[in-house]
């Protein structure tokens, strides 16, 4: 204040104006500070606005979300029912196939592969019930036939001598008859007219698949046909075609289906890579030998994989030289899932890909089941540690079959098989094994090492709802091969077999999405340079409703 008695008075009004003017600058920034935060303020506002509207959309998409979850579980399950009932058909006509006289050739069937009536018996996945015979046609059949027939034929009485005239209609008897009409082989002339003026030629352009051969899509289609569906070696289908006036080799039949697998070449190619690169990351395994005249090896092997039953079905044959797991490796070098599989160890080395292994449970219930197969009496039997562990391991499948039958989701399946009643058989099971004492019994000590050896591996399954407790479908799928390898019993050369192999996939696959395989590779060959190769997949919605068995 001193300080201030010391000024004079004009001093003191630049003093005051000096401080006026630092006041309203103050003033001036804090109003523009209140105009920024009331800004901000608005904008919190608005932002706060758009994230109520978006959280409220959220929270919609949401339920729309979990709204087509719920869909997509119930297709799955729709898309598994389907596949099994598929598999179920196959199988049936597979039987069929194997009780004929004509697919009774032993050679080159491994024992392995063969049920016995114990594997049978204790599978309760794979019961076969007996069937009764019929002495008519059933009612199924009957109006499948009103459907197709396309001709009527009317049978009349002769009465000749006979006065009609107190004879009325009565009515009538309806049959139906089925009249076979053997193959026909066409021989067309084809003529393609030819222009010139001073300086061009005119000609249309051939969109022949096999240009400069006599092959046709549909004479490609039957030969792969016979061979690969119905097992018909190309020897014998050469005398089907001299019978008709056809005189062509086995040679060359050959090489038109090599020239007709170089034309599918994309189409194996892409269903090969759907198998890579499946939904659920789950594909089954298995291998069968197969004699190759023409190489080195003793034994070669036809390896096969195949889609999971939630999957569109695909089935890849892929032919070894060998059990060596370098085509494994190869094949499998992009696939990141898992594979069921047997106990064969070559399979093992797929870890280090980061390939997951489960084990087929069947196939341990096998190895306890071979203890029981050598015991006198049913007395014996049951009181061998092989009995209770083959009913523990029943109670399993019991389970597995159920879940089957309720058509549960994966999600579900899951939920069941973590449940404390699941889990407790497991328990039991494990510990009796434990339990078990294998001295002096070779085949015992077999059984329970393998099942110990494996156990992490066979019980894989349990966390992932997409995978089997078995390999049953990949043993499945090997049959067709197997019981067509009966008739032709070998492969001459590994490009052969190579060729075989990548034929009865395409073949088989077809089959397994219910399409009439010759019609649909005479549609696929006619078109495959034509149209998009997604469009000719097996599956495709854009192929012609008449290429499915049932329309």
């Amino acid at each position: 204040m001193d300080n201030y008695n010391n000024l004079s008075k004009e001093e003191l009004i630049a003093l005051i104006t000096k401080q006026n003017k630092i006041i309203d600058d103050t003033n001036k920034e804090l109003r523009a500070t209140n105009k920024e935060l009331r800004d901000t303020n608005k904008e919190l506002a608005n932002k706060n606005k758009e994230l109520a509207r978006n959280k409220k959309e959220l929270t919609k998409q949401e339920k729309l979300l979990s709204i087509k979850h719920a869909e997509l579980e119930k297709l799955q399950v729709e898309n598994r029912k389907l596949n099994l009932r598929i598999e179920e058909l196959i199988a049936k006509y597979e039987d069929k196939l194997l009780a004929s006289k004509k697919f009774q050739v032993e050679q080159f069937v491994p024992s392995s592969e063969k049920l016995t009536e114990e594997d049978l018996i204790i599978n309760e996945l794979e019961v076969i019930k007996e069937k009764k015979v019929r002495k008519a046609p059933t009612e199924n059949f009957i109006n499948d036939l009103k459907k197709l027939y396309e001709k009527e034929e009317i049978i009349d009485y002769d009465f000749k001598g006979i006065d009609i005239s107190n004879i009325k209609p009565f009515g009538i008897d309806e049959s139906y008859k089925i009249e076979y009409k053997p193959a026909k082989f066409e021989v067309v002339k084809v003529v393609r007219k030819k222009y010139k003026d001073l300086d061009k030629i005119y000609q249309t352009l051939s969109d022949d698949p096999f240009p400069h051969s006599p092959l046709t899509p549909s004479l490609a289609a039957n030969l792969i046909e016979m061979k690969f569906n119905l097992g018909i070696p190309f020897h014998r289908y050469s005398n089907y075609l001299i019978s008709h006036g056809l005189n062509i080799s086995d040679v060359n039949i050959y090489n038109y289906a090599k020239r007709t697998m170089d034309l599918l070449e994309p189409l194996y190619s892409e269903l090969l890579n759907n198998l890579l690169h499946n939904e659920f990351n789950v594909i089954h395994a298995d291998e069968t030998p197969l004699k190759v005249i023409g190489s080195k090896k003793d034994k070669c092997y036809m390896f096969v994989y195949a889609t999971s039953f939630w999957e569109k079905p695909i089935y890849i044959y892929d032919f070894n030289d060998s059990r060596s797991t370098k085509n494994l490796k190869e094949l499998l070098s992009d696939y990141k899932g898992y594979l069921v599989c047997d106990g064969y160890t070559g399979y093992d080395c797929l870890t280090k890909q980061g390939i997951t292994i489960q084990r087929c449970m069947v196939h341990a219930r096998r190895y306890f089941n071979d203890v029981l197969k050598v015991l006198d009496n049913e007395k014996e039997r049951t009181k061998s540690p092989a009995y209770k562990v083959l009913n523990l391991m029943s109670k399993l499948f019991k389970y597995e079959d159920d879940f089957k039958k309720k058509t549960l989701t994966a999600s579900q399946i899951v939920k069941q098989r973590n449940s404390s009643a699941y889990q407790s058989v497991i328990k039991d099971l494990n510990n009796y094994i434990d339990s078990i004492n294998i001295d002096n019994n070779e085949l015992l000590s077999k059984a329970v090492n393998y099942y110990n050896n494996n156990k992490k591996e066979l019980y894989t399954y349990l966390d992932y709802g997409y995978l089997d407790i078995s390999n049953n479908l990949a043993e499945r799928v090997v049959k067709p091969f197997v019981i067509a390898r009966k008739s032709f019993l070998f492969c001459k050369t590994a490009d052969g077999a190579t060729t075989t192999g990548k034929l009865f996939s395409i073949v088989q696959t077809a089959r397994a999405n219910g399409l009439k395989s010759e019609e649909y590779l005479t549609y696929v060959i006619s078109n495959i340079n034509k149209k998009d190769i997604n469009d000719l997949l097996p599956w495709s919605n854009k192929l012609p409703k008449e290429l499915l068995i049932n329309k």
